[in-house]
C-alpha cells in the first residue's frame, strides 16, 4: 500500500492553515484509490470549510476513488462547523467510510473503541480486517460506550468544546508571549508551534528540542517532523497538547517560562 501526502501549509500572516491544492491535484491524478480526510485536523487544528470539502469530493468522484474520514475530533470545535460528507453531498454515500471513536469525546484516549459507517458492500471486508487486528473491545469499554451514547447533546455541543476553548484561550497567548509562533487552532486540542524564534531552542532540531524540553524544562511535546511525509516544514514545529487540566497547563507555562530566563 503506497501513501501520498497532501501537506497543509501555514499562512503565518493570516494565521490559518491551507491545503496545498497543487499537491492535492497531482496526487489525485496519479491514480489514487482512497483519500483519508481528518477534520478537525491533528496537529494543526484546522477545520475544513465547505468549499474545501466540496473541492475534495469533486476530485474523489472524478477519480472514482473512496473517502475515508477521521472524525475523531468532530465535537471539539471552536469556530466553523463539522460538516458530514453525506449531508453535504449525498452522492458521496456510495464511496465514503466514516471512522470515529469515543476516545476524544469522553477524554479516554487510551480506550480505542470506535466504529465505521460504510456502504453495505464494504462491511464484510471491514469486519474481516477488524477480526484479525482486534477481534473485540474489552467488556468494560463496551459498557462505557453504551453510557457515552446516552450523553446529552449539551455534552457534545457545549460542555466539550467550551472546556477545550477555555484551555486554548489560555495557552495560546501564553505560548506566544514566550516566543512561540502559533496560528490559533479552530478545533481539536493541539497548538502546532513554530519554535525557532525561542532563543534556547533556535539551534535545535525538533527531536532535540523535545529532548531538551523534557530533560531541562519538564514539559513533554511532540516533534513536528513526526507529522510530515514529504516536506521539511516539520523541522520548524513542535506540537503541544492542551487536553490536560487547567492546573497542569498553568504549571507547564510556569516551567516553559524558564526558556525566557
Amino acid at each position: 500500500l503506497k501513501c501520498d501526502y497532501c501537506t497543509l501549509q501555514e499562512d503565518v500572516e493570516r494565521g490559518v492553515w491551507e491545503v496545498d491544492w497543487e499537491g492535492f491535484d497531482a496526487a489525485m491524478a496519479s491514480g489514487v484509490k482512497a483519500v483519508v480526510l481528518n477534520t478537525p485536523h491533528n496537529p494543526t487544528g484546522k477545520v475544513f470549510l465547505e468549499w474545501e470539502l466540496q473541492r475534495i469530493f469533486a476530485a474523489i468522484k472524478k477519480a472514482d476513488a473512496w473517502l475515508i474520514t477521521d472524525d475523531i475530533y468532530e465535537h471539539i470545535l471552536f469556530q466553523h462547523t463539522h460538516l458530514c460528507p453525506l449531508a453535504l453531498d449525498p452522492e458521496m454515500a456510495s464511496r465514503t467510510v466514516l471512522v470515529n471513536s469515543i476516545s476524544k469525546a469522553i477524554s479516554a484516549t487510551g480506550w480505542r473503541v470506535g466504529w465505521t459507517i460504510s456502504p453495505v458492500a464494504m462491511t464484510d471486508t471491514i469486519r474481516a480486517v477488524h477480526d484479525q487486528m482486534a477481534l473485540m473491545a474489552p467488556n468494560a469499554q463496551q459498557f462505557a460506550t453504551i453510557r457515552f451514547l446516552g450523553l446529552s447533546d449539551s455534552h457534545f455541543k457545549e460542555d466539550l468544546p467550551n472546556k477545550y476553548r477555555d484551555r486554548r484561550d489560555f495557552i495560546v497567548p501564553e505560548l506566544q508571549k514566550l516566543g512561540f509562533g502559533v496560528s490559533v487552532p479552530e478545533g481539536a486540542y493541539y497548538a502546532f508551534c513554530r519554535y525557532q524564534q525561542v532563543p534556547k531552542l533556535s539551534a535545535l532540531g525538533p527531536v532535540e528540542a523535545c529532548k531538551f524540553l523534557v530533560e531541562e524544562v519538564g514539559v513533554a511535546v511532540v516533534p513536528g517532523d513526526n507529522f510530515y511525509g514529504k516536506s521539511d516544514d516539520g523541522q520548524k514545529y513542535l506540537r503541544l497538547a492542551f487536553c490536560r487540566s487547567m492546573d497542569d497547563l498553568q504549571e507547564a507555562i510556569r516551567r516553559l517560562a524558564k526558556l525566557a530566563e
